[in-house]
C-alpha cells in the first residue's frame, strides 16, 4: 500500500511538490481546466454576431481591440493596462486599437478617473460585469485578451479566451501563463509591473494581424489539450498508485 499520492494542476505544481521532497512517481497531473467545448462552442456562435457587438460598444470597424475581463482589483492591475494602452496610443504608426474592460468593483471609479485624466476616453469601453454565458461574445470581438496581475494563483479566464482561439498576454505573476502561454508563439509573458515591457507586448500584437491570428490559432491547440479527459486519466492512475 502506497502511503501517499498527490496530484498537480500543472507542470510548474508539480515541480514545486518536487522541491518539496515528494517523489516523482508519487505525483499526478490534473490539470486546472474548464468545460473547453461549452466556452468553443458559445466562442463559434458568437462570431456571426460580432458586427453587431461592435455596433453596441461603437467600436469603427477595423479597429483592433484589446481585452482585459476579470475583477476590478488591484493586485490585477488594469491601471497598468490603461497606462501602457495610453502610451500604445501614442505611436502614431499602429491601427488605433480598442481597450474593453469588462468587470466592476470598488476600484472602477479610479480607473475612469486615470482614463479621463490620460484622455484617452474615445478609445476605451467599460462595460461592466457580464456573466459567464455572455462572456464568450467579448473573447470573439478581441484581438488579444491581458491580464496584468500582480498576484495570481491561475487566471482560469486564460484557459476560457483561448478556447476562442486568441492570443494573450500575461503577467510573469499569472500562474497559468507558465503553463498555457509558449512565449512569442501564442501569446507573450511580461515581468509584472514593467508598463514598457507591457506596452511593447501589446504593440508587437497589435501592428501585426497575421502574428496574432497565427497566436489565437496555437492558443486554441494548446487547450485543446489540457481538458477533463486528462483529469480522469490522472485521477485514476492516483487512486491505482495508492490503492495499489
Amino acid at each position: 500500500l502506497r502511503m501517499y499520492a498527490m496530484v498537480s494542476n500543472s507542470p510548474e505544481n508539480r515541480d514545486y511538490y518536487l522541491r518539496n521532497g515528494m517523489q516523482k512517481d508519487c505525483i499526478f497531473f490534473v490539470p486546472y481546466t474548464i468545460d473547453n467545448k461549452y466556452f468553443r462552442d458559445r466562442a463559434l456562435a458568437a462570431i456571426p454576431e460580432r458586427p453587431k457587438l461592435r455596433e453596441e460598444l461603437s467600436l469603427e470597424p477595423n479597429r483592433p481591440v484589446i481585452l482585459y475581463a476579470a475583477k476590478f482589483l488591484k493586485r490585477k492591475r488594469p491601471n497598468d493596462l490603461i497606462e501602457a494602452f495610453s502610451r500604445l496610443l501614442k505611436n502614431k504608426k499602429i491601427r488605433i486599437p480598442y481597450l474593453v474592460l469588462v468587470g466592476d468593483g470598488n476600484y472602477r471609479k479610479a480607473l475612469e478617473r486615470q482614463v479621463k485624466l490620460l484622455d484617452i476616453e474615445t478609445s476605451v469601453r467599460f462595460v461592466g460585469f457580464r456573466n459567464q454565458s455572455e462572456m464568450p461574445r467579448y473573447y470573439d470581438l478581441c484581438d488579444v485578451f491581458v491580464l496584468p496581475s500582480v498576484l495570481e494563483p491561475w487566471g482560469l479566464v486564460i484557459n476560457e479566451v483561448m478556447t476562442a482561439g486568441r492570443a494573450i498576454i500575461a503577467s510573469d505573476q499569472v500562474g497559468s501563463a507558465q503553463d498555457l502561454i509558449q512565449q512569442g508563439r501564442n501569446g507573450l509573458i511580461f515581468p509584472a509591473g514593467d508598463l514598457v515591457a507591457l506596452t511593447n507586448s501589446l504593440e508587437c500584437i497589435i501592428t501585426d494581424k497575421k502574428l496574432s491570428q497565427c497566436m489565437g490559432k496555437r492558443s486554441l491547440e494548446i487547450i485543446e489539450n489540457w481538458n477533463f479527459q486528462k483529469d480522469i486519466e490522472g485521477l485514476k492512475a492516483c487512486l491505482q498508485h495508492f490503492l495499489g
